[in-house]
């Protein structure tokens, strides 16, 4: 379905991207298998093309780094070799192809130590001397274009390149909570790596490739920008292929829209070799690669939900209780409600594996007291956090301004509750802290921490802030603390990257050796897990939660769990995710 264009002629996603949570602004899809390499050959660069019926695939492989293999696809999807195009007088750095408007045919412009064009056959057209790091042609009007290091130049007579702009996006930034990367550092070039530019129904689609820290770590991902038919005035970027690096775009006769590219970091799961892959069109309106794939290789990628009846939810928290019972709880929505207006209480799931659970009730709705606090000052209640000590069951949960505090009358997880009032006047996020002495803390927001009364009417001690001892704070929000083999391991959720735009929602921890700290710089413990928890299982096996709330994220909104790997590296405590997850 074609997306709504606003006046502008920008779509609501390019306009304003809805949470990058939102199935209307994913870049991945829940679910799917790995993506495999189009051929099994270590390459510098590829591209494609459809040219009578066929699917053709060209690849400059590392152990022939002159030479332009070609490929073409068979019935059955794989590819098979076909023949050298071609031999360049110096490695092939780049390639893409186009269409030669005047004479109806495929063209190939190549990148080495100068600017080729060749036709279908190999032959070399045109030789123009070219001075950048990355470059790609594309046919308008006649008139070869080609872009080098992100400016348009115009292919004169005589081989000689004319200067026309330099291409440049908008920096995107909606409020002082959702901003991209170019916004941050004041530029306006979309990315370092010029990947390719096609025409596709009236627009010009440009792809870049850019140095960019989503998980806590470089990676080199394929950003997409849309031009007027002129490719004068472009819009934002966005996140199209994760370590898609120098993606090349090509169509088939139907307007479909086709992306090859190598691998081009570690974490990609076609590191070093060619990739097709076909692109969807949103309704919202953007581009992103077919349902079903997945591009990374961090240990979470495979992770699947559980199944807590399809509900979706946010903010996962599970305490294993003594009864043998797992419970979970989280954010969730009422019916035409969202996560952040009109959510539903508190509910509560239990399960004995962590992998199907039965929902047990609603275990707190203030909305069914009218005459309740909580109903003067806020129409929302998240992040609820479960806990026992003392004999009963507590439960926090954010509202705003403040968070709130419930104890189980009964001593069962399912209640009923009384609410012992707002404890936390400003911040959010609460959750508990049990330390081996028996007392009881609450953590919330970005690492404020306190501990309670004997009675939990108040707090024993003014709150204090942990901050890691290089001053930055280990996340913003959805703090917690949990003992990991003597040490007090301080985790809490933070994007890296754009904020709520392409970067990732990751779940930060730091290690120290008192509660109080000095705690270590901050580290990434699950990438794209965010606010969720740190827990031990009745086998005693440190767990994590994980709900998906990113564009690259590789599920959104549902209750994941996972197994953290611990082990000691020169005394220091070192925590991540196992690849092989239960």
């Amino acid at each position: 379905m074609m997306a709504q264009t606003k006046p502008d002629g920008q779509t609501p996603f390019l306009a304003e991207q809805p949470h990058p949570e939102n199935r209307q602004a994913r870049c991945t899809t829940d679910g799917g298998a790995p993506l495999t390499a189009a051929v099994d050959v270590e390459a510098s660069c590829c591209c494609g093309c459809f040219w009578k019926e066929e699917l053709w695939l060209f690849v400059a492989a590392q152990n022939a780094a002159q030479e332009i293999h070609q490929y073409v696809r068979k019935a059955d999807g794989t590819f098979v070799f076909r023949k050298t195009l071609g031999c360049m007088p110096a490695p092939v750095r780049q390639m893409n192809a186009f269409w030669n408007e005047t004479v109806a045919e495929i063209r190939l412009f190549v990148l080495a130590d100068k600017g080729y064009i060749l036709d279908a056959a190999g032959r070399v057209i045109v030789a123009f001397p070219v001075d950048c790091k990355s470059a790609c042609a594309l046919e308008m009007n006649g008139t070869l274009r080609v872009i080098c290091d992100g400016d348009w130049y115009s292919l004169k007579d005589g081989g000689k390149l004319e200067f026309e702009r330099e291409l440049s996006v908008a920096a995107y930034h909606i409020n002082a909570n959702r901003y991209d990367k170019l916004y941050e550092t004041g530029t306006t070039r979309p990315g370092e790596i010029t990947g390719s530019a096609i025409q596709w129904k009236g627009k010009i689609l440009y792809t870049c490739g850019a140095r960019f820290e989503r998980c806590g770590r470089e990676n080199i991902d394929a950003f997409l920008c849309e031009g007027d038919e002129k490719g004068e005035i472009f819009s934002r970027r966005y996140l199209l292929i994760p370590n898609g690096g120098c993606v090349s775009l090509f169509t088939d006769g139907e307007e479909n829209l086709f992306a090859a590219f190598v691998g081009c970091t570690s974490h990609s799961v076609v590191s070093g070799k060619p990739a097709v892959v076909r692109l969807e069109r949103q309704e919202s309106g953007f581009f992103r690669p077919c349902a079903g794939t997945v591009f990374e290789t961090s240990p979470v990628d495979l992770l699947r939900p559980s199944d807590n009846g399809e509900r979706d939810i946010r903010d996962t928290f599970v305490c294993a209780a003594d009864d043998g019972w797992y419970y979970l709880t989280g954010t969730t929505a009422r019916e035409n409600g969202t996560f952040w207006k009109n959510t539903d209480g508190i509910n509560l799931w239990r399960s004995k594996d962590l992998k199907r659970w039965e929902f047990v009730k609603t275990v707190f709705d203030y909305r069914e007291r009218q005459e309740g606090w909580q109903n003067q000052i806020s129409d929302n209640c998240w992040a609820p956090e479960i806990c026992k000590h003392d004999g009963t069951y507590w439960i926090t949960y954010s509202l705003e301004p403040g968070c709130g505090l419930l104890k189980s009358v009964t001593g069962a997880p399912e209640g009923p509750y009384a609410d012992m009032g707002r404890v936390v006047m400003r911040g959010i996020d609460s959750g508990f802290f049990v330390d081996d002495d028996g007392t009881m803390y609450l953590v919330w927001q970005n690492g404020w921490i306190a501990p309670f009364t004997p009675d939990a009417r108040s707090f024993a001690k003014d709150p204090v802030l942990l901050i890691p001892e290089d001053g930055r704070q280990v996340g913003y929000e959805g703090a917690g603390i949990i003992k990991v083999a003597g040490k007090y391991v301080l985790y809490a959720a933070e994007w890296n990257g754009d904020m709520r735009i392409d970067g990732t929602y990751d779940m930060m921890y730091s290690v120290a050796d008192s509660l109080y700290g000095p705690y270590s710089p901050r580290k990434v413990l699950v990438p794209h897990g965010g606010h969720g928890c740190l827990f031990y299982d009745h086998e005693d096996r440190l767990r994590f939660t994980m709900f998906g709330n990113d564009r690259t994220a590789p599920f959104s909104r549902k209750a994941a769990i996972g197994t953290v790997e611990i082990r000691m590296e020169n005394g220091q405590l070192i925590l991540r995710p196992q690849s092989e997850q239960t």
